[in-house]
């Protein structure tokens, strides 16, 4: 054996005699007891034949492991004989827990540990819950969500929001039924506004279980609806119109008109799908606020309308249904009228020349 090699054994040697404790550290951390009986037994080895100590070692003193095989193929016989039984031994000790925190810097390690102390709960929650709500009449259990605050039921609400199937949203929205008072008051907003809400947005066609599922909700909470998902929804960039048309129809007519009010209070500009939404409103008998709110917004898209037939069969059939207009109502009328392109015009000329 070369001077040199016994020189770097001896040091290692000595590098394990000086750690007594029952724990051994390494940095900031510390091995686990299994790993640490591991090291106590090669080191009572190592007091008979020093000659049994392995190159390989040194990958606990953190050194570069290139050097390590590099000095190991430059060794003499005697360490060439030992390899096998020194990789079988690395191979050992250096278990899949140990090898991580030998690996990584202490700030990995203390996001981990961050990770583990906030979200757990919430994720266990989130998974059941899903879970629950996917099967065949699946429903919610409200008990485990009541140590939740706002700062974790929000964030989870919005994770079931993406996970959850129609299927899994209609039975949420039937396990609204059994809340009690303050189930309602706590959760109908947040359900609302964080899942339902986002969920009719982003519909890019007709939901048969979603609207089943909105319908059951406006039967027992229809102020919570009108609140929480027709207002919102009024000046969101809707894809599928469907699901609200639902809503507005499932209302008794004497709703309709507060819907309208709404509807004519948030609404500035109107939007291709509001028209279609109007179009369900001219049941409603108009006071005289709204038909001059209602002529204020045909005016204001009448030319960006003026080749558009789904705008131009509305305006004659608000004509055709309210036929006393003010004068200051007709002429704005008129004005609309007067730059449409469509074959409905004529019929709209022949309507307002007979006020």
């Amino acid at each position: 054996m070369s001077n040199e090699t016994c020189a770097r054994q001896c040091n290692i040697s000595e590098l394990m005699r000086e750690d007594t404790d029952s724990e051994v550290f390494f940095q900031k951390y510390t091995l686990s007891e299994e790993t640490t009986a591991r090291l106590e037994s090669i080191r009572d080895m190592m007091k008979d034949n020093i000659a049994q100590a392995n190159p390989l070692w040194k990958v606990i003193a953190r050194e570069n492991k290139e050097e390590i095989c590099s000095e190991s193929e430059n060794s003499d016989n005697d360490d060439e004989s030992n390899h096998n039984e020194s990789q079988m031994i690395h191979d050992q000790l250096v278990l899949p827990s140990t090898q991580f925190y030998f690996t990584q810097t202490e700030r990995t390690f203390i996001e981990s540990e961050k990770s583990v102390t906030v979200s757990p709960q919430r994720c266990d929650i989130l998974e059941s819950a899903c879970e629950s709500l996917e099967r065949n009449n699946g429903r919610l259990d409200f008990a485990q969500l009541e140590n939740l605050s706002n700062e974790d039921l929000i964030p989870m609400v919005n994770e079931m929001a993406k996970k959850l199937s129609p299927k899994g949203i209609y039975n949420l929205c039937t396990s609204l039924n059994n809340m009690t008072i303050e189930q309602r008051i706590k959760y109908l907003n947040i359900l609302c506004t964080h899942l339902l809400l986002p969920k009719i947005i982003e519909l890019e066609e007709p939901s048969r279980l979603l609207s089943s599922a909105i319908v059951e909700c406006i039967k027992n909470f229809p102020d919570e609806i009108q609140q929480f998902i027709f207002v919102p929804l009024l000046n969101a960039e809707l894809k599928d119109t469907m699901l609200i048309i639902t809503i507005v129809n499932t209302f008794d007519l004497q709703k309709k008109i507060v819907l309208l009010e709404e509807f004519l209070t948030y609404v500035k500009e109107l939007k291709p799908w509001h028209l279609s939404i109007l179009q369900n409103f001219l049941s409603v008998r108009l006071d005289h606020n709204m038909v001059d709110k209602i002529t204020k917004l045909f005016s204001g898209k009448a030319l960006y309308y003026s080749k558009d037939k789904t705008f131009s069969k509305l305006i004659l059939s608000f004509l055709k249904m309210n036929t006393e207009l003010s004068q200051e109502q007709k002429n704005v009328m008129a004005e609309v009228v007067a730059v449409n392109e469509t074959l409905f015009r004529k019929p709209m000329e022949n309507i307002l020349k007979n006020m």
